[in-house]
């Protein structure tokens, strides 16, 4: 295009580019990576590695990691600016549900992936040793002293107490 700068006809050419401020660029929810939708058997013994792919235009994510898959209850959530977290708090034999929810700059509003799930290994606990009274004792007290090996990982005991091997029980607590 030809301008008039003081007196004198010129040539310019201009490069403009038009935006609106009031937009918000296009957020794109974050995708799962891991765990596997479906999983069985997630070993507990080293971290569990949660990874997903980074979500068009968001700042934040949050796991949240539920015992439900419609998350009424949250059993833990995490936040982070990263696409992994390493989860050291999961309980052994579970079935839990996961997503992330991504946050853009400026907006309280999450963007949720899809919702996985996947199992954790049963832990097995060896039983504990019993040392009082003997096994095959005879004339034991009524009001024994009963004692066994303390296993740290036990929520609670159970001990039942019978005549002989093929009697019912007698004692059930």
């Amino acid at each position: 295009s030809n301008v008039i700068v003081n007196g004198s006809t010129r040539e310019y050419s201009y490069w403009f580019k038009l935006t609106n401020q009031d937009d918000d660029p296009v957020a794109v929810a974050p995708e799962l990576i891991l765990p596997v939708n479906g999983e069985q058997n997630i070993d507990l013994t080293n971290p569990v590695c949660f990874r997903w792919k980074r979500g068009q235009n968001l700042t934040k994510y949050e796991l949240q990691l539920s015992y439900s898959n419609d998350f009424t209850y949250i059993f833990d959530n995490f936040e982070t600016s990263d696409t992994n977290m390493y989860v050291s708090t999961l309980v052994s034999g579970q079935q839990f549900y996961w997503r992330v929810a991504g946050f853009h700059s400026g907006s309280d509003t999450p963007l949720y992936s899809s919702v996985w799930s996947f199992t954790t290994k049963a832990e097995v606990i060896d039983p504990p040793l019993i040392l009082n009274p003997k096994n095959n004792a005879v004339n034991v007290y009524q009001r024994e002293v009963y004692r066994w090996t303390n296993i740290n990982s036990a929520i609670h005991y159970r001990i039942q107490i019978s005549e002989n091997e093929t009697n019912k029980i007698v004692v059930d607590e």
